[in-house]
């Protein structure tokens, strides 16, 4: 029951620009988050819809997909600038982070199109039957 930790773009161009040091440390304390108790490193976001994870100085705003073992890396910066970002924009932050879709893969992405379209008719498929209906 291990989870998937994905790094929005953003995240991953974020790191790059850190010093190597600073950004392995980061990548290592992320790993933490692929356990099986992974909500013992998390905290709530207050007042949103996400968590929160400390890396030191640095903060992580993550969204999980529990059904598919996935965490979502959204948001990472200095802990000040997170902060201070939402009291900026009046508590509607995650507004302007990126959408979960975003990180799904091609294949994902038509299971789901054709999950909703079966759910409007009123049918109930399988991951395994939308798969083969697919040919994926």
């Amino acid at each position: 029951m291990i989870y998937d930790v994905k790094l929005h773009p953003k995240v991953q161009d974020f790191l790059d620009k850190l010093d190597k040091h600073i950004s392995e440390r980061i990548k290592n304390r992320l790993l933490l988050l692929k356990c099986e108790n992974l909500f013992h490193y998390l905290e709530h976001y207050e007042g949103e819809n996400c968590y929160k994870f400390r890396i030191g100085d640095y903060r992580a705003l993550v969204d999980i997909d529990i059904s598919r073992k996935i965490i979502f890396i959204r948001v990472l910066d200095l802990r000040g600038r997170i902060y201070s970002f939402r009291q900026v924009f009046e508590h509607k932050f995650l507004e302007y982070m990126p959408s979960k879709e975003m990180f799904l893969t091609v294949e994902e992405k038509q299971l789901l199109e054709e999950s909703y379209k079966n759910e409007k008719d009123g049918k109930i498929l399988s991951s395994k039957d939308l798969k083969k209906q697919l040919e994926i």
